[in-house]
């Protein structure tokens, strides 16, 4: 998997654009979901795999097997 980041520049526009959710992880959390279910639509072996935080692992992954 690649690493990701943000440009420090963005990242006040970043936080300006979540600013205006009441719960912005959630937020966050439903878009990646949404858009990993949106890569799987109509596929016939289409799977969305979500791993959440736990004492071993400390990431949230959402990982599909769609296009894109």
């Amino acid at each position: 998997m690649n690493n990701m980041g943000i440009n420090t520049n963005a990242f006040g526009k970043l936080m300006r654009m979540l600013a205006q959710y009441e719960n912005a992880p959630a937020a966050v959390i439903r878009e990646y979901v949404s858009n990993a279910v949106d890569a799987i639509y109509g596929m016939k072996n289409g799977h969305v795999d979500i791993v959440l935080p736990s004492p071993d692992n400390r990431y949230f992954t959402v990982r599909d097997n769609g296009c894109g």
